[in-house]
């Protein structure tokens, strides 16, 4: 699976240390195509808020109930310029909320 399944949860699994439930979104793309790029992850951080808002999270997967979320992005390439802005709105957002938001790009 990956950031371009929209459909789809590509990893969820809970923090050992932490209890926490991580929702993680597998991004494989290199950022020659910056717009394309941010298009797609906003499809698929936005496919993730719906299964949490609409509480789907709980019915697949339980051990989510009355724990924190996090929805974490885990990409192969070096995030340029655009997707770190684009990062950061969307961090801004979701850390206002009840849901956490991680990044972690490759180099």
């Amino acid at each position: 699976m990956s950031v371009l399944d929209i459909n789809k949860i590509d990893f969820i699994g809970t923090d050992r240390q932490t209890g926490e439930v991580i929702l993680t979104i597998s991004d494989h793309i290199n950022w020659d195509d910056t717009q394309y790029h941010l298009s797609a992850l906003q499809e698929k951080i936005n496919a993730y808020l719906n299964f949490i808002d609409s509480e789907e999270i709980y019915k697949e997967y339980p051990n989510a109930i009355g724990k924190k979320l996090i929805v974490q992005i885990t990409g192969k390439y070096h995030i340029n310029k655009e997707g770190h802005e684009f990062i950061e709105k969307v961090a801004a957002f979701l850390n206002n909320g009840d849901i956490g938001f991680e990044v972690k790009y490759g180099a």
